[in-house]
């Protein structure tokens, strides 16, 4: 093997990516891609602490590595993107979007 991913000795098998935060973030994304553009930086906030609780708790569960919680963002963020694309549509502020994202992220390690 030339990547090696031992099992972790917790009596499950570890997979790639983790079901349980992609099932969050896609629905985040989901959410995002369907409000109006003046509730998405509330949503962003929102969704973010939801999904850094959800991918902060399954690595402390010790269920998921870090890498497998990264790979989930990384799944939705590709096929969020292309139906982004696909779809288009009104755009909401991209600073502030990210701005509450970012504070959402913060407040979720802050409360783990």
């Amino acid at each position: 093997d030339v990547l090696d991913r031992p099992n972790l000795g917790l009596g499950v098998h570890n997979s790639l990516p983790s079901g349980h935060t992609t099932v969050v973030v896609s629905a985040v994304a989901a959410l995002l891609l369907v409000l109006p553009a003046v509730m998405r930086p509330l949503m962003a906030v929102i969704g973010a602490a939801a999904i850094g609780l959800t991918g902060l708790s399954t690595v402390v569960a010790g269920w998921h590595r870090p890498a497998d919680v990264i790979a989930a963002l990384l799944v939705v963020l590709a096929w969020t993107g292309a139906v982004s694309a696909v779809v288009g549509g009104r755009r909401g502020s991209w600073l502030l979007s990210s701005v509450a994202a970012f504070l959402g992220a913060a407040s979720s390690v802050v409360m783990l």
